[in-house]
């Protein structure tokens, strides 16, 4: 029961934004394939620089708390998560963190 209310609290306080800056708190929703033995279904993240690849599109890297994720999302992959608490996001450090697929990041959430 504290897990559903955990994450009807989390969806509530999302939300789809079209427009994001540098250290703004984004989730990306963890498909059916990464989901092998996996509980979550929204990957927090923090995104740590944004690149025009289009004339009105933007690719965002991301990184979690545990490592920078080597593909890069638009902003209808992303979900707003700014009105959460993620303070260990909020204040991790990525110059120190390896480069690893979205896969192996939602194998390695902790």
């Amino acid at each position: 029961m504290a897990n559903m209310t955990k994450g009807q609290k989390l969806f509530t306080n999302t939300s789809y934004k079209h427009e994001y800056k540098v250290g703004d708190l984004v989730g990306v929703i963890i498909g059916k394939i990464e989901t092998v033995n996996i509980e979550l279904k929204v990957l927090a993240c923090k995104i740590l620089s944004i690149e025009l690849v289009a004339e009105d599109t933007n690719a965002y890297q991301l990184c979690t708390k545990a490592c920078i994720i080597s593909s890069r999302f638009q902003a209808f992959d992303l979900l707003n998560l700014c009105n959460c608490n993620f303070v260990d996001l909020l204040t991790v450090d990525p110059t120190h963190l390896p480069q690893l697929t979205f896969n192996e990041a939602c194998k390695n959430v902790s």
